[in-house]
């Protein structure tokens, strides 16, 4: 765990904690839950809003088996309340997901997504 990491409320981690990694000055707000059966990356300066879901494992409809992929939040990004991202997803630098959105994949560094599921709507200016 970074420095100055800022914990709001009650937050709920399964599977194995070591398999989180948080940066500097991060914020995880009430009501988060992070699903660590494979690993959870938060980069520095990045905020996840309450309600939002971290889940590494998803259920293959295929094989009706459980596949656990990492999830990587990059630096800087903001993840508004109530976003669930799902297994094997990467949100870029500087980004921002809408409240209530749902992310299965990559978004880009520089970007806003919102929607269930999420669609980019613009990009973001970087400093």
């Amino acid at each position: 765990m970074g420095n100055n990491v800022k914990i709001y409320g009650k937050i709920i981690i399964s599977g194995n904690p070591l398999n989180i990694e948080i940066g500097d000055n991060v914020t995880l707000n009430a009501g988060v839950i992070l699903n660590t059966h494979e690993k959870i990356k938060i980069g520095n300066n990045s905020r996840l809003s309450n309600g939002v879901q971290l889940h590494t494992t998803y259920l293959d409809v295929e094989s009706r088996r459980h596949i656990d992929k990492p999830i990587i939040l990059k630096e800087n990004i903001w993840l508004a309340s109530n976003v669930v991202v799902n297994a094997n997803s990467t949100i870029g630098k500087n980004s921002i997901v809408g409240a209530n959105s749902f992310i299965n994949g990559t978004v880009s560094s520089n970007e806003f997504w919102a929607g269930s599921p999420a669609k980019y709507i613009k990009g973001i200016k970087s400093e």
